[in-house]
């Protein structure tokens, strides 16, 4: 049969007249030889411009058309999955006030359902005097490929009320969506359903339903419906790798395609891709059959890359830049590179992944230029590039040992670096998108960066927790406490959600501050969000307290835990300490040793902390000695600072110069100032020679070092000492001048 496309002359259709052995379409007029040409519907199908002449003329005539037509060319709109000639089409059927009902209307609904506008196509069933399976089906479907899962659902309840059966299509519909919303309870309800009619071994419904377990997590379950099945196709297989996948449980996965693989049904690259994230998860884990993980996965990876190599896989796009990031997540970084160079096209996915594999392997500086690269390609950057770019800067910015570009270190340029991301987004409109914001407000936090950091947080068209959070950090490790607390405030007054992060970035704030009533609160939404079980928390809120000088507050809490670790006490140590009470100190520390737990660097640190306070060099001393020696204890320029501080204070400078002559670490300019702070109170001038020397050696510009001998020479009356001090200060200055 063909269809009407184009009118030849200027005449009035009085009646339709099919001859479906010819390719002529007469009509019953004034002049026979006025006629509309016919063209075969797969023809038709192939030209939307046809279709397009063709929906003219249906709509020019005057006398009504055929049921057939109209179906025609519905037909070939759902073909073709124009919305915009159904919709035409729907035109002329209400201008000739053509009753939609039986197969027409259905058919209509199913074209405008399927064909894009599920809303216009549930809109006219309802006009319908009743609505089949048929388009219940197709405004099903629509809605979830629309992604309105949870409007299918509705609608399911809607056509249930209606006592319409569902068929197959229908329930892999509305499988789906309770895959996408996790309605397990719903699932399994139509589960049932399709079980009782004989329905679970189809290929098609059995792929789904393994598919929809999967994503409802209950693994399980989705391997039950797949042995269901009497003869799982390549749906089905994949069905369940993904299931494994997405679960995380990469090793079942792999062990699933070497099965799929046996029996001859693994050779598509949707399985290899699947498989290729499988060795990915394996690589994020810690320790598998007591082999290196990553070095096992990159084993798995190649062989994986071998397979498909010999099977010709390895050209398609989407199996190079998984091969980029599996290889990435395996910290194989030059294999990363050869696949990526190897690879004879790019998009941006590819891009993102080789950048991305760049910073997993720590190879930051590499991002950096590989985007300097895309750059000269004229590659657009899309959003997750500049994240992923903007992740390698906060990378850069807490690293201790920077790599340096042109005798440079890049860590002192990373806010520059920043800045010039922050522009390329900005050119893209992408500046204040959340993501990107918040991964440019962590740059600038960790750079100490504020003022950027406020203005990057008020751009932002909207904020999460995440970045109220980061502006919160920046305000706290930079020092600006009052800043912290109003930001607390608006927070509070906006309801952010505070996760724990949060709570204890805002009890730092209390710390600072000493604001024991804001610890008071704070310790009121930990527990009632049910955050006091978390590790970490409850020592967080103890340190909280003993700063604030609340020890009463801190010893509850303390008391309250059932397992303390070293950190709790500690940290209940420490407060005891801060609150001038040593002595409760000392004997929290007593009673942590008679319990049979062993001290280690932290606890020492708090005890010497604690003997600093109340003066008791000899106590320190001991303690001092006797942990080290009883617990092994790795000693560091912490411990040996805390120990000179307290013999300096109480004036036990000679066993304080024994000390520094034995200490197998270097002393830092903190430990020389504060010797000479100790030399100046107890006039020792000789031990404050020695100090002055080795912290002008470290730092020759530090006044304070000048400024603190000279007193001490001045203290002691030694005018010539104070007048060679002048000296070599102003040598120095007359030096950095030069």
């Amino acid at each position: 049969m063909g269809v009407l496309i184009t009118r030849q002359g200027n005449t009035r259709a009085l009646a339709w007249r099919w001859n479906p052995s010819s390719t002529l379409l007469y009509l019953s007029a004034t002049s026979p030889r006025r006629t509309y040409r016919v063209v075969p519907e797969e023809l038709l199908s192939r030209d939307l411009e046809e279709l397009d002449r063709a929906v003219d003329a249906l709509l020019s005539v005057l006398s009504t058309p055929s049921t057939e037509t109209f179906l025609s060319l519905l037909k070939i709109c759902l073909r073709q999955k124009s919305i915009y000639h159904a919709k035409r089409i729907r035109e002329c059927l209400n201008r000739h006030r053509i009753l939609l009902s039986g197969f027409l209307g259905d058919y209509l609904v199913v074209t405008l359902a399927r064909c894009g506008d599920p809303i216009d196509a549930w809109n006219l069933s309802c006009s319908l005097p009743r609505r089949t399976v048929f388009s219940w089906s197709a405004i099903i479907s629509s809605h979830v490929d629309h992604g309105q899962y949870s409007e299918a659902l509705k609608l399911y309840g809607c056509m249930q009320n209606e006592n319409v059966p569902l068929n197959k299509f229908t329930l892999v519909s509305l499988f789906k969506a309770c895959g996408m919303v996790q309605d397990l309870l719903q699932g399994r309800e139509l589960h049932e359903y399709a079980r009782k009619r004989g329905l679970t071994t189809d290929p098609y419904v059995g792929s789904t339903l393994v598919s929809m377990y999967g994503r409802c997590g209950t693994v399980t379950d989705a391997e039950n419906a797949f042995c269901e099945l009497s003869h799982p196709d390549i749906v089905s297989w994949t069905s369940l790798l993904s299931a494994y996948v997405e679960q995380g449980d990469g090793e079942k996965a792999l062990l699933l395609y070497r099965q799929m693989l046996e029996e001859g049904i693994g050779k598509a690259e949707l399985p290899l891709v699947i498989a290729l994230k499988a060795c990915g998860i394996l690589a994020e884990k810690d320790a598998i059959e007591d082999q290196p993980v990553k070095l096992r996965s990159r084993a798995l990876a190649l062989a994986l890359h071998a397979d498909a190599r010999a099977k010709g896989a390895i050209s398609g796009l989407l199996v190079g830049n998984t091969l980029v990031s599996t290889y990435g997540k395996c910290r194989a970084i030059a294999e990363s590179e050869a696949t990526f160079c190897s690879m004879s096209f790019h998009d941006v996915v590819s891009w993102n992944v080789m950048l991305s594999a760049y910073v997993d392997g720590f190879k930051v500086v590499k991002a950096l230029q590989l985007y300097c690269q895309m750059q000269k390609e004229k590659v657009d950057a899309e959003l997750l590039t500049f994240v992923i770019l903007l992740q390698a800067c906060s990378a850069l910015a807490k690293q201790e040992n920077s790599p340096s570009i042109n005798g440079h270190s890049v860590k002192l340029i990373v806010p520059e670096i920043a800045k010039a991301l922050q522009a390329d987004a900005h050119r893209r409109d992408l500046e204040t998108d959340i993501s990107v914001g918040s991964a440019l407000l962590d740059v600038y936090r960790k750079c100490g960066n504020i003022h950027e950091a406020e203005d990057i947080f008020n751009k932002l068209s909207h904020r999460n927790a995440v970045s109220w959070t980061t502006l919160l950090f920046a305000y706290v490790e930079g020092g600006a406490i009052d800043k912290a607390l109003t930001l607390y405030v608006r927070m509070r007054e906006e309801e952010v959600g505070l996760d724990p992060i949060a709570l204890v970035s805002v009890l730092q704030v209390c710390r600072e501050c000493g604001a024991s009533q804001l610890c008071n609160h704070i310790h009121f939404i930990v527990i009632s969000l049910g955050y006091d079980h978390i590790s970490g928390m409850q020592t967080s809120i103890i340190c909280t307290y003993g700063n604030c000088g609340s020890m009463g507050d801190a010893q509850s809490v303390f008391d309250g835990l059932l397992v303390p670790d070293n950190v709790s006490w500690s940290a209940c140590v420490d407060g005891h300490a801060s609150a001038g009470s040593s002595s409760k100190g000392l004997h929290s520390y007593e009673c942590f040793v008679l319990g049979g737990q062993k001290p280690d660097e932290i606890m020492l640190t708090s005890v010497l902390s604690g003997c600093c306070y109340s003066g008791l060099s000899t106590v320190g001393a001991e303690y001092f000695d006797s942990l080290n020696q009883d617990f092994a204890i790795n000693l560091n320029l912490k411990h040996y600072s805390v120990l000179l501080d307290l013999l300096g204070r109480t004036g036990d400078l000679n066993r304080a110069e024994s000390l520094l002559k034995k200490m197998p670490v270097k002393a830092d300019l903190p430990v020389w100032l504060s010797i000479l702070g100790a030399c100046r109170t107890h006039g020792h001038v000789q031990l404050a020679q020695c100090a002055f020397y080795h912290a002008v050696k470290l730092e020759p510009k530090s006044a304070s070092v000048y400024i603190l001998m000279s007193n001490i020479y001045a203290d002691a009356g030694l005018q010539n000492g104070v007048e060679e001090v002048e000296r070599l200060r102003w040598e120095q200055a007359a030096w950095d001048d030069e």
